[in-house]
């Protein structure tokens, strides 16, 4: 349980200033595809870890993101994972909606994960599916769309919180 949100999210903004200067470099290539891999992987379990603590409202936590998702022309295995560009309609992008929340679960259950650079050696996107969503399609997310979700939980602040308990014992809480 997170008592302190305030360290955690200023990790999630330093994540979010960090991608927006990454830049690929031949000489650094792998050390800096570890670190996005690690920096993004923990930002998602973090993301989750201060929702489950109720240090993230509901309406960042159930934001919805539109994501281009790519369809499978075969099914994605163990063999062909890293060859994602093969297993997809990359002419057929299809639009999609999935909530802050689900994203981070693409990212910690990730079975896809590919980061996508554009010529000059900056993040465009990241192509990842949890071991569920690759039977489905593979999604894109986009570099902007990342950094302004790290942004938007750093920035959050749940000021009033509800909590209620039905006769069956099941309990509701609505942060805000």
């Amino acid at each position: 349980m997170i008592q302190d949100s305030h360290p955690w999210k200023r990790e999630l903004k330093k994540t979010a200033r960090w991608l927006k200067t990454l830049r690929l470099t031949e000489a650094a290539e792998e050390k800096q595809l570890v670190r996005l891999e690690k920096e993004l992987f923990f930002a998602a379990y973090v993301i989750r870890k201060l929702r489950e603590s109720n240090k993230l409202t509901d309406s960042v936590a159930n934001r919805r993101l539109k994501l281009e998702a790519y369809a499978l022309l075969e099914q994605v295995t163990l063999i062909n994972q890293w060859k994602w560009t093969e297993v997809c309609d990359q002419e057929n992008l299809v639009q999609r909606e999935i909530s802050v929340i689900k994203l981070c679960h693409q990212f910690v259950h990730s079975f896809v994960f590919s980061p996508v650079f554009d010529e000059h050696g900056v993040l465009d996107s990241v192509v990842v599916a949890s071991d569920w969503q690759s039977k489905d399609a593979l999604l894109r997310v986009a570099a902007e769309q990342l950094i302004d979700v790290l942004e938007s939980v750093a920035e959050d602040v749940v000021t009033e919180s509800h909590y209620k308990r039905d006769a069956s014992g099941k309990e509701t809480i609505t942060l805000a």
